[in-house]
């Protein structure tokens, strides 16, 4: 059983809370109960740098903590607002997720699992899955951005696949090598989509590439930004 949020926000009446598992008090049964919980991380999570809300957001690490001792327990970070703070932020997270993954590991006897994707250790890296096994269950995990705020050089850290023909071919290659080099289960996708916010309608250009996405191997395509549910389909592929 899994679970997919959509995007966990940070506005000022979020972060200024002080308990900040009050934030998930009416779902964190929920979290706990399914197998796995999935969600994107739409701010920068760096402790370098002081809370910010819209534009350019940025929480620390016990906002991330909260998240996953609520059940969260695969993260995207592949959004719009991931290089909000540029290398900085960048760096900030991936050393804030690396933090709560070494404490779930010194956690007990049976550590949780907590995977993430969707930032880059280098510019050298290209787009990578995350392999994970679970209950037996062999499962690639990939998330990717279509849409930036912010198309500076830091957007080299990110796993952005630009919403072009170009840009999409490329991804579909790399599913297609992945779904080679590693034999798997399930094959789940993230993707920040880059479409309008709070627009409830399935335009069939979209429907069109999370077809092709779905003949490339995709097994579940997990897609957010509107901030709003959309209506989802399940198709058959060759």
């Amino acid at each position: 059983v899994f679970t997919f949020a959509g995007d966990l926000m940070a506005h000022t009446v979020n972060f200024n809370m002080k308990m900040y598992d009050l934030i998930y008090k009416d779902v964190k049964t929920i979290l706990h109960d399914d197998d796995l919980s999935f969600v994107n991380v739409e701010t920068p999570v760096c402790d370098r740098l002081p809370l910010s809300t819209y534009p350019s957001f940025n929480v620390h690490t016990s906002y991330l903590r909260a998240a996953v001792e609520a059940g969260f327990d695969v993260l995207s970070f592949a959004n719009n607002h991931t290089n909000d703070h540029g290398i900085i932020g960048i760096n900030g997270t991936l050393a804030a997720v690396r933090t709560v993954q070494k404490e779930q590991h010194i956690a007990g006897t049976s550590p949780r699992l907590l995977a993430f994707s969707g930032l880059k250790a280098s510019i050298r890296d290209g787009i990578q899955v995350t392999p994970l096994c679970y209950k037996g269950w062999h499962i690639l995990f990939c998330s990717v951005t279509e849409i930036l705020n912010s198309y500076d050089s830091s957007k080299n850290r990110l796993y952005y696949s630009a919403p072009t023909k170009q840009g999409r071919a490329a991804l579909i290659s790399v599913i297609k090598e992945a779904r080679a080099r590693y034999p798997c289960d399930l094959f789940i996708l993230g993707i920040h989509l880059n479409e309008p916010e709070y627009g409830r309608t399935v335009s069939e250009a979209k429907k069109a590439w999370f077809k092709q996405l779905g003949e490339a191997g995709i097994d579940i395509i997990w897609a957010h930004h509107p901030h709003v549910m959309q209506p989802w389909e399940t198709i058959t592929v060759e």
